[in-house]
């Protein structure tokens, strides 16, 4: 019947895999509140508490033991007395539960065994609230775990829209598709990520980075600055963190430079292109395209696919064809020029994954001496292939 409308879609496994991604994000993050972000809040607040001397009445390595093995925590009874009247506390730091590591533990009792003098840290406002160490150990790390599934999980969804957006492309009707292709006229392109989102997103990274792995930092120098002494462990667990956060601060200004980069403007002469199909493109840069020594236009067609293993999902791409538009170095091509561009028709993805994606991209290298470099990718549209 000719006014009837099509048939809804079936929902496809893309939104079971965001659904599934959520989950983790839920989990990670309602995990993370009572093990890390609790406790580090009080641990900050025990940076103005009142020093107190403290006596050890009991030290032991507890052993806490479940289906997946045994677990292990510092017990410690201490005494105190704050404006006569005498206290006592079983809390050892801040830290919740129980973790693997015997050996670090167990060192700590042996500094602090039965009738040891020390010093213990008690709340102003409530004499009863007491903690024996406001160190941060290499235990507090363990307790970031949960926030590794919540970003497992935000990537599993980014993956799922990834797939849902590419599927329902490619599920438009072929009749409406072809309209379009033949009555669009010129179009013009417009980047995956402009050069303010790619410093945006670098800068939040890198603070949010950079701003937990300082905290413990910040302890192992207060550490070392009051006692002399250093948890090596805690140190040596802490030094790939710091690497990642130095790159990341140093990919921050590398940013800030390219938004001072000449930017591409590409233009097509009809928007959607099918294989085998030819088309014309015009690129044109706005700022000084004179900086640029040389520059390389190509259009790529990749397949990717959303593959899991170990509980955990990943996007694997793969380049299965690469047809160079421009190459040039000449100094009056490079800031404005026009090519004929071809999807080349025997160029086919491998197919091993039903439920990969294939994406034709213009990418635009633009070469910078002493400068980040012109890196654009611009997804086009192609029919597909049937």
């Amino acid at each position: 019947m000719s006014g009837e409308l099509p048939p809804a879609p079936k929902p496809s496994g893309a939104g079971c895999l965001a659904a599934f991604g959520a989950l983790f994000v839920l989990a990670g993050l309602g995990l993370l509140v009572p093990f890390f972000l609790l406790p580090a809040k009080r641990a900050l607040e025990a940076r103005g508490w009142r020093e107190v001397p403290c006596t050890v009445i009991e030290s032991r390595v507890e052993t806490v033991s479940d289906e997946d093995g045994a677990t292990y925590r510092v017990d410690v009874l201490f005494e105190y007395a704050v404006d006569g009247r005498t206290y006592r506390s079983r809390r050892y730091d801040f830290l919740v539960g129980s973790t693997s590591g015997y050996s670090g533990k167990q060192a700590i009792v042996d500094r602090n065994p039965p009738g040891t003098r020390s010093v213990c840290w008690v709340d102003p406002d409530d004499p009863a609230e007491a903690v024996f160490s406001r160190t941060w150990r290499a235990g507090w790390l363990v307790s970031l775990v949960p926030l590794l599934f919540a970003c497992a999980g935000a990537g599993v969804i980014v993956l799922a829209f990834r797939t849902a957006r590419g599927g329902g492309a490619a599920a438009a009707p072929a009749a409406r598709r072809l309209e379009r292709a033949t009555s669009a006229g010129p179009v013009t392109l417009r980047p995956r990520a402009t050069p303010l989102g790619k410093l945006a997103g670098t800068l939040l990274v890198a603070l949010f980075w950079n701003g937990i792995v300082s905290l413990f930092v910040w302890q192992v120098v207060e550490t070392w600055r009051t006692s002399g002494d250093v948890e090596g462990c805690l140190v040596l667990f802490l030094v790939p963190f710091v690497l990642i956060g130095l790159l990341l601060l140093v990919a921050v200004p590398y940013q800030l430079l390219a938004l001072f980069n000449p930017r591409p403007r590409l233009t097509l002469s009809r928007g959607v292109l099918a294989p085998g199909d030819s088309v014309h493109l015009e690129w044109r840069f706005t700022g000084l395209p004179g900086r640029i020594r040389k520059l390389r236009i190509a259009l790529e067609g990749r397949e990717e696919a959303v593959q899991e293993s170990g509980g955990s999902a990943s996007m694997k791409a793969r380049t299965f064809a690469t047809v160079v538009v421009v190459e040039t170095e000449e100094r009056t091509l490079i800031p404005h020029g026009s090519r004929l561009v071809g999807v080349p028709a025997e160029a086919r993805p491998s197919g091993e994954r039903p439920d990969g994606r294939v994406r034709w991209l213009l990418t635009v290298r633009g070469e910078i001496a002493f400068w980040p470099d012109v890196n654009e990718e611009i997804e086009l549209e192609v029919l597909p292939r049937e």
